[in-house]
C-alpha cells in the first residue's frame, strides 16, 4: 500500500444540521461568484460522507436567463473511485429550470428517498441549455485525499466532448444537498489498540489469535511478536519466555507436536522459517527446513491423514511482478519438520513450480502473463473447510490476476481433484476474476458452510468483461449460488456494495442475531474498509458508519474474537497497514454461547470438528479452523450467537474422527467445554430474566423464562410466608405485571425454581 495524504478542510466540506437536516457542501457560499464555462458535457460535484444520509433535494446556484435550464442526476459510491467510472445513474435526470434572468438558487427534489451508506456520492450537472452557467467557488480547493495508487480526490470533476474526464481547475462548484442523517450516538465499535497494550506500529499483515495459556483470554501473536492477554483487560508483550527470531511474513499458533500446547510457527523471517516449541516452561525455537517463503500470502493447517499433527498449505502470490511463485503443501512428520506433498494438489508440480508442463512467466515479456496458463497461479489467501460434510477437509484457493479459484475436493486418502469451475465459482461470462480473500460460514443458518469471496474489480473492465467485485456464494448441499450473479455495479441485491479494490474479508457475528456479518478490508490508499451487516433474509446493508469505521484504510485481512470474554466479538484488523484493535461497544446484542473442544484422539485443537447448533428453528453450523484468508488465524474456540433464544435445543459435535457427541438444553450466555464422549443434558433451567422497572409505586414486571407448563412463580416476604402466587401455564417467555402498592413498604423475594430475586417496595 502506497502512503496518502489526507486533506480535511472546514471551508471545504461542511456538514451542518439544519431544524433536523444536514446541508453538504464543498464550497464557501459567499465565495460561489465564478460562472462557469458551458463547453463541458457534464459537471459533476463530488460529496464525502462520514455517516449514512438519506437525500431529499439538490440545490445548483446558476445565472442566465428565464427558462435556462440543465438535467440533475446522482451516481452513487462509484467504487470508491477519484471520479465517476461506474457511470449508473440511480436516478433519472431531473430538470433544473430558471424562473427569472437573476441569479438564483435552484432547488431540485428527490423523487424518492435514497440513502447515501458509503463514504462518497455524485451530483451530476449535465444537458446545460439556453444560456445556463452553473456557479462555482473562485478559492482553489486542493484534493479531499491524495494517493499514487488510489487517485486524487478532488470535489468538482468535468467530462469534455470527448468523454474525458478532467478536474474542474480545482474548484468546488456551487452545488449543496440536502437530506436527513442518522445521528450516531454510539458506534458499535471503538479502537482500542494502545489502550489494550499492543503496538500500534507493528504491521497488521498475519495476526494470529488463540489461548497459549490455557487461562481461557485469547492471546495474539502478530509480526512475530505475542501478546499475552491479561484478564480482558489489557496485553502485555511476552519477551521472557519466548523470544522472537524477528517479523516472520506469516506467524500461526498452533500444536504443531500434538502435545497439548499451542506452539509459534513463524514462516520466512529473513527466509528462514522457524517453530518456537512451547515446553510448558517457555519456548525453544527450531529452525525448519522450508523453501523460501518469502512470497507468501496464506496458511493454512489441517490434520490431513488424521495422524494428530497438523498439515501446512501455503500460497504464495508473486515475486517479481507479475511472476508467480509456487504454492506448497507439506506434511508434519510430528518432530518439527515436514515433508512436501505438494504433488497431491498439483501432480504436475516439480521444484519450484505447481504447473510444471506450462509456460514460464517473463516479466519483461506481456505475452507470457496470460491468466492460467503459467507454471504457478498468483494466490492471494485459503482456508480448509468440509463444505460437503463427507467427513474430510477440503481446500479452497482464492487467485488473484483472473486465474481460475481452486476448490479442492478431498477423497479421504489425502489426494484433491479441483471442482470449483464445475461447480461454477469464481465465473463471469469472460473468465474468472481478481480473487483477494476468502472465508467460510454458516451466514444463513442452514446448517451448511457459506463461501465468502473477497474479489478485485476496476469499473471499466467489471463493465466490458464482467469482472466481479466482494460475493457470498450460497451453499446448498453442496451446490453453490452466487448472490451477485447478475453483477450489477449499482443497487446489487445482496446489498454488498461494489468497491474496485475489496482485498481481504472475514466473517463475524457482531450482535450476536445468529446471522454472520462481515468486513471487507481495501487496497489502494484513500480507499476505506466497509462493514456490512446480515439481515437474515440473505442480504446485507452497509453499517460501516454507525460501526465506527469511516475513513479507515487498510489492505490484508481480518479476524474476529472476544478478547475480554463480555460475550461481544471484537476486532483485529489495521488502519494504514497497522494493526488496531476494535472493542465491540454494541448495547443490544443477541444472546451467545462459547464453546471449546476437546478430544480424546487427533489433533488436540479439533482442527477441523464442526459443530451444528440448533435453537428456535434454526440451525447454525460451525467448524475449527486454523488459517483463513490472507495470514489470518482465528480462535480454536467457537463462539455463535443465537437470537433472542434462552438457550440452544441441541449441540451436535462432529469430531475430527467422526465420532459424535449430541449436548441437549443449553443455557444462553455461558461458555461450554466439551469433552469428546461426555455429554452435557438438560442444562436449561426456569429462569427470572429481568425486574423491570426497578421497583416503585409503578407496577413492576417480571420477566421469567420456563421450560414446562404448570410453573409457579412466588412472591414472599423476608421470613418466608407466601403474599402472592402467579401459575404460568405455558411454556416459554412471560411477562408477569405486579402491582406494587397492594404490598407494604418493605423487602420481598421472587422465587422461579432455584432461582430468587430480591424486589424492594418503596
Amino acid at each position: 500500500m502506497s502512503r496518502f495524504l489526507f486533506l480535511f478542510n472546514l471551508l471545504v466540506w461542511t456538514m451542518q444540521p439544519l431544524i433536523g437536516q444536514t446541508i453538504l457542501r464543498h464550497f464557501e457560499p459567499a465565495n460561489a461568484t465564478y460562472p462557469y464555462p458551458t463547453v463541458y458535457k457534464q459537471y459533476v460535484s463530488r460529496f464525502d460522507l462520514n455517516q449514512s444520509i438519506q437525500l431529499e433535494s439538490i440545490r445548483i446556484k446558476c445565472s442566465g436567463p428565464a427558462g435556462a435550464s440543465a438535467q440533475v442526476t446522482l451516481l452513487g459510491h462509484e467504487a470508491g473511485t477519484s471520479f465517476p467510472q461506474v457511470e449508473q445513474p440511480i436516478i433519472a435526470p431531473i430538470a433544473a429550470i430558471k424562473q427569472t434572468g437573476e441569479d438564483e438558487w435552484i432547488t431540485v427534489k428527490i423523487p424518492r428517498v435514497i440513502e447515501f451508506s458509503g463514504n462518497q456520492f455524485f451530483v451530476v450537472i449535465q444537458d446545460l441549455s439556453g444560456g445556463f452557467k452553473l456557479y462555482a467557488d473562485v478559492a482553489t480547493r486542493e484534493a479531499g485525499c491524495s494517493s499514487s495508487n488510489g487517485g486524487d480526490f478532488y470535489y468538482a470533476w468535468l467530462k469534455t466532448s470527448s468523454d474525458q474526464w478532467t478536474i474542474a481547475t480545482r474548484k468546488s462548484f456551487a452545488v449543496e444537498v440536502v437530506g436527513q442523517s442518522s445521528s450516531i450516538p454510539k458506534p458499535y465499535f471503538e479502537e482500542k489498540t494502545v489502550e489494550m497494550g499492543l503496538d500500534p506500529n507493528l504491521s497488521n499483515a498475519s495476526m494470529a489469535v488463540a489461548d497459549i495459556n490455557n487461562d481461557h483470554y485469547p492471546d495474539i501473536l502478530v509480526a512475530g511478536r505475542l501478546f499475552m492477554n491479561q484478564n480482558g483487560k489489557t496485553f502485555e508483550q511476552d519477551t521472557t519466555s519466548y523470544s522472537s527470531p524477528g517479523a516472520a511474513r506469516a506467524n500461526a499458533l498452533v500444536d504443531i507436536d500434538n502435545d497439548g500446547d499451542l506452539d509459534i510457527i513463524l514462516l520466512d523471517v529473513g527466509a528462514t522459517s522457524y517453530i518456537a516449541e512451547n515446553t510448558g516452561n517457555g519456548f525453544t525455537n527450531h529452525e525448519v527446513t522450508l523453501p523460501d517463503l518469502n512470497s507468501i500470502n496464506s496458511a493454512s493447517f489441517a490434520d490431513l491423514n488424521k495422524d494428530g499433527f497438523p498439515d501446512l498449505f501455503v500460497s504464495q502470490l508473486w515475486g517479481t511482478y507479475p511472476v508467480p511463485k509456487p504454492n506448497y503443501l507439506f506434511r508434519n512428520n510430528g518432530d518439527f519438520t515436514f515433508t512436501d506433498i505438494t504433488t497431491s494438489i498439483y501432480p504436475n508440480h516439480q521444484g519450484e513450480f505447481n504447473y510444471s508442463n506450462n509456460t514460464a512467466c517473463d516479466p519483461d515479456q506481456p505475452a507470457t502473463w496470460t491468466p492460467n496458463q503459467n507454471k504457478n497461479r498468483r494466490s492471494r489467501g485459503s482456508r480448509f473447510v468440509d463444505f460437503d460434510q463427507d467427513g474430510d477437509l477440503d481446500l479452497y484457493v482464492v487467485n488473484y490476476f483472473l486465474e481460475q479459484d481452486e476448490l479442492y475436493v478431498n477423497d479421504g486418502t489425502g489426494n484433491f481433484s479441483d471442482v470449483c469451475a464445475a461447480k461454477n465459482i469464481d465465473r463471469n461470462q469472460t473468465g474468472s476474476n481478481h480473487g483477494t480473500g476468502v472465508d467460510w460460514a454458516d451466514f444463513d443458518a442452514d446448517g451448511d458452510m457459506d463461501l465468502l469471496l473477497a474479489q478485485f474489480a476496476h469499473p471499466a473492465y467489471a463493465k466490458q468483461y464482467d469482472h466481479r467485485a466482494t460475493t457470498v456464494y450460497v451453499n446448498d448441499k453442496g451446490n453453490f449460488t452466487d448472490l451477485n450473479a447478475a453483477n450489477q455495479l449499482v443497487d446489487a441485491p445482496s446489498g454488498i456494495e461494489f468497491e474496485e479494490t475489496y482485498a481481504g474479508a472475514a466473517w463475524g457475528d457482531f450482535n450476536n442475531d445468529g446471522y454472520d456479518d462481515f468486513l471487507n478490508t481495501v487496497y489502494y490508499g484513500c480507499r476505506y474498509v466497509k462493514m456490512f451487516q446480515n439481515k437474515g433474509d440473505r442480504t446485507f446493508s452497509n453499517v460501516t458508519h454507525s460501526a465506527g469505521f469511516s475513513g479507515i484504510n487498510t489492505g490484508q485481512d481480518a479476524v474476529w474474537a472476544d478478547v475480554n470474554l463480555d460475550g461481544k466479538l471484537d476486532l483485529l484488523t489495521g488502519e494504514g497497514n497497522r494493526i488496531r484493535l476494535w472493542m465491540n461497544q454494541t448495547e443490544t446484542t443477541g444472546n451467545f454461547l462459547r464453546l471449546n473442544l476437546k478430544p480424546t484422539s487427533g489433533n488436540t485443537k479439533a482442527i477441523g470438528g464442526t459443530v451444528l447448533v440448533e435453537y428456535d428453528g434454526h440451525k447454525k453450523m460451525l467448524d475449527v479452523v486454523c488459517g483463513q484468508g490472507q495470514r489470518m488465524q482465528k480462535t480454536y474456540t467457537l463462539h455463535v450467537g443465537i437470537g433472542n433464544a434462552n438457550w440452544a435445543d441441541k449441540v451436535t459435535v462432529t469430531w475430527p474422527d467422526q465420532s459424535q457427541d449430541v449436548h441437549t438444553n443449553l443455557n444462553a450466555n455461558q461458555a461450554y467445554t466439551f469433552h469428546q464422549g461426555t455429554v452435557i443434558q438438560n442444562q436449561r433451567t426456569n429462569q427470572i430474566l429481568s425486574l423491570q422497572p426497578n421497583p416503585s409505586h409503578q407496577s413492576t414486571v417480571v420477566t421469567v423464562q420456563t421450560i414446562s407448563a404448570g410453573v409457579k412463580m412466588q412472591v414472599v416476604n423476608t421470613i418466608g410466608q407466601l403474599i402472592e402466587e402467579v401459575e404460568l401455564s405455558q411454556a416459554g417467555r412471560h411477562d408477569v405485571e405486579l402491582n406494587n402498592p397492594s404490598y407494604r413498604p418493605g423487602i420481598y423475594f421472587i422465587r422461579l425454581d432455584g432461582d430468587q430475586v430480591q424486589l424492594y417496595v418503596l
